[in-house]
């Protein structure tokens, strides 16, 4: 589980920087450089705020507290996604409507 976990995990980190370089591209080629730095770091920030926010459950909580914190942060970055894909539709429907 452990395996596959960490596959699917790491699997996602060039389709999204992809994404992120295509996104940069469109808007603002200049700063492509700068989106591929922040799509890292970014990444690098979850794995800190995952990591404090289970130990803080841990320490709180007990172990078993860290399977529904691991749930509440997958909703909210859920809620996260879903609100930059309504974003995203109105920028494309903005650059549709301007060309």
């Amino acid at each position: 589980n452990i395996i596959i976990l960490g596959l699917f995990a790491f699997m996602s980190v060039p389709v999204l920087q992809s994404y992120i370089l295509i996104l940069a591209k469109s808007y603002t080629p200049e700063s492509m450089d700068i989106a591929s730095s922040l799509n890292i770091s970014s990444f690098s920030f979850g794995i800190v705020l995952g990591s404090f926010v289970g130990g803080q459950a841990l320490n709180i909580w007990g172990l078993r507290s860290t399977a529904l914190i691991a749930g509440m942060l997958l909703a909210i970055t859920l809620i996260m996604m879903l609100i930059e894909m309504n974003l995203e539709k109105k920028r494309q429907t903005l650059v549709q409507v301007e060309s």
